[in-house]
């Protein structure tokens, strides 16, 4: 995957657009009508030249003037996919303490 422009237009692959993206479980997936919601994005930061990742991320995504779309971003995430499945489960087991807590209290 590259994820960097350097200066002659050319990407090189430096790492930092795959450690970018995140996963996070919504705190209120109802509000969306879901049962259970997880957000993957590009996390702000920049590279060494002062582009911002998000912005490579969209010229990676849709190309520009100078490159075709490589759309690295479903293949990026496939690092991240334990961690999504990790954060689903953190969050269904939350919820199940708290209503558990919640019984306890009641009885």
């Amino acid at each position: 995957m590259v994820d960097e422009p350097n200066l002659r237009g050319n990407y090189v692959d430096t790492g930092l657009y795959k450690k970018s993206i995140g996963a996070k479980r919504v705190s209120n997936p109802k509000k969306y009508g879901c049962d259970e919601m997880v957000r993957v994005r590009v996390k702000a930061g920049e590279y060494k030249n002062g582009n911002r990742v998000a912005m490579i991320a969209g010229i990676l995504e849709y190309g520009d003037e100078k490159m075709s779309a490589k759309a690295p971003f479903r293949k990026a995430t496939e690092g991240i996919n334990q961690s999504v499945a990790d954060t689903v489960v953190q969050g269904i087991n939350d919820g199940i303490q708290k209503a558990i807590k919640k019984l306890d209290s009641t009885a």
